[in-house]
Order: structure tokens, then sequence, then C-alpha cells
């Protein structure tokens, strides 16, 4: 950035925007914005400067602000659920696409501060659309394999494509209601572990990154391993799953066949706060209830 903040146009100092910085404020975000709604539909001035300009300042500069609020507290952690920065479609859309923050911060070099395909994002669009008519260039994004293993590796599971159902779910709101990411307090149940970072730090330029962080087809193999893994893990899970349904529902079938006394007995046992302990003899077919009072 410093080549750039020091050519004519941008300097602070000495450029073109750096010594008329105050003319044009003025004109622009306080006369053209005050002077359109009395000029074009007769607004009183007084509520035209305070809408247009005050209301309109305040709005912005808390949306902006959002970013290091909001956009660290409430949200997900797809990509690094180590760190506090969170993806937050609602500070996305008042902060024209500076809510998806934890990829920002997962990977800083990237232009877009999203992943590709992520709405919500105008700031990525324009600079876009300024890059195609020739006004930007040298734009650093991260490779699909360097997303898919960071998030494999660090992510909460949250990721639409490469996350897990349970990890899909693990999310709450405010009063369990409006339970979609457009609410500003969905977030995760999960808060994040500290760590350690290593000696080197993070990567915040792409320069920075190690070789092997670079090589498509090493990321690609330990993103496939990766997800195999997470796959093989979700599998054990279902199969865990199915068997503790089918023992409840054998229990509860069991438990449904016991003597009309027992049965009232048992109900006497648990209005007293009691223990029960089934006990059943599969060569015999035998069942035999204990009834321990405290």
């Amino acid at each position: 950035m410093t080549p750039r903040l020091a050519g004519p146009m941008v300097s602070r100092g000495s450029g073109h925007w750096g010594r008329h910085y105050k003319l044009l404020y003025t004109i622009f975000a306080l006369f053209g914005p005050t002077s359109i709604p009395v000029l074009f539909w007769g607004e009183s001035p007084w509520y035209a400067l305070f809408v247009a300009f005050f209301f309109r300042t305040i709005l912005s500069l808390n949306g902006t602000w959002s970013v290091n609020s909001a956009a660290h507290m409430f949200g997900t952690r797809p990509y690094d659920k180590t760190i506090w920065p969170v993806e937050n479609m609602f500070v996305s859309f008042v902060a024209m696409g500076e809510g998806w923050h934890n990829y920002h911060h997962a990977f800083p070099w990237d232009y877009r501060a999203s992943e590709y395909g992520t709405p919500l994002n105008l700031t990525g669009v324009l600079i876009d659309f300024l890059a195609k008519h020739g006004h930007i260039w040298d734009r650093k994004t991260a490779t699909s394999n360097m997303v898919k293993t960071r998030l494999l590796r660090t992510g909460d599971k949250s990721h639409h494509t490469y996350g897990t159902d349970e990890g899909r779910k693990a999310f709450k709101t405010l009063w369990n209601i409006w339970r979609h990411p457009t609410n500003p307090t969905y977030t995760s149940i999960y808060t994040p572990k500290p760590k350690i970072i290593q000696s080197d730090g993070y990567a915040l330029v792409e320069d920075e990154l190690k070789k092997s962080e670079m090589d498509d087809d090493i990321l690609k193999r330990e993103a496939d391993e990766l997800l195999r893994r997470q796959k093989e893990e979700e599998s054990q899970k279902t199969e865990a799953n199915k068997i503790y349904t089918k023992l409840s529902q054998y229990i509860k079938e069991q438990q449904q066949e016991l003597p009309g006394e027992l049965a009232q007995q048992a109900n006497n046992n648990q209005a007293v706060n009691g223990k029960a302990k089934l006990n059943i003899d599969g060569n015999q077919n035998v069942i035999q209830r204990k009834i321990t009072v405290q």
C-alpha cells in the first residue's frame, strides 16, 4: 500500500485528494446529500440535514464499526474455530460485505474478504468491476484447495459444503427464535479455545506462506485425507446413534410388557424420586425388576 499512498492522487499530505479533502467532503458528504431532497421533492432543509447527513453518517459509521464488534461475537467459524472473528450475514449486509470476518482473518491477503461465491459482498463486486476496466490489478486470492484444507483443519464444521449436519446445527439465537443467519444474534454454541501461536505467526500476506501451503497438489492430498476422516467419523457417529435408538426402543417395548402390578410399582417409584434398574435374562426370558428408593 505504501507506493500507492505515496502517489500524486492519494498522498495524504501533498496529493490531490489530501490537499482538497475538506472541500470535497463538504460538497459530496454534506451539501450534495442534503440538497437533493430539498430541490427534488421540497423537503425541509433541517429535515434533510438531519436525515441525509447526520443520521446517514451515524448509520454508516455504526455499520462499519460493527465489523469489529458484532462480527467478533455473533456468528459461526467455518474456517478457524480458534479465533474470535465470525461469519455474520447481518454485518455483511450493513457493511457491504465486510461481515465474512472469519474468512478474512483466515486469509487476510484475499482481496474478496470472503470465499468465492459468498453473497452480500458488494465491496468484492466493486473491486472486480474496477479490475475489469483496468483500474485495479494484481489481486491476491486464496485457492480453493487452500480454503478447503484450512476449514477441514481448524473449522467448526459449519461450512455449507464441507461441514457436517451436526456442525451446521450447532448454533443458537436470542430467545431461540428466527433461527436463520440473517438474525443478528445467530451464533455458534462453541466458544473459541485459546491456542499457542507458532513462532513465525500467521501469514498476513501471501508472500509469507510456507511453500507447502502454496502447493496445490500437497493441499489437495491433505484435504482429501481430512475429508475422508471426517466422513468416517460422521459415519461412526451415525451408526452409534442407530444402535442407541434400537436399544432404547427395545427397552421401552420390554417395559410395556411388564405385568400391571410391576408397572404400577415402577410409576410409584418414579413419584418418590427412586432409581430403577431393569435386569433382563435372555436365556430364560425372565424380567426381574429391582427397586432402590433413595
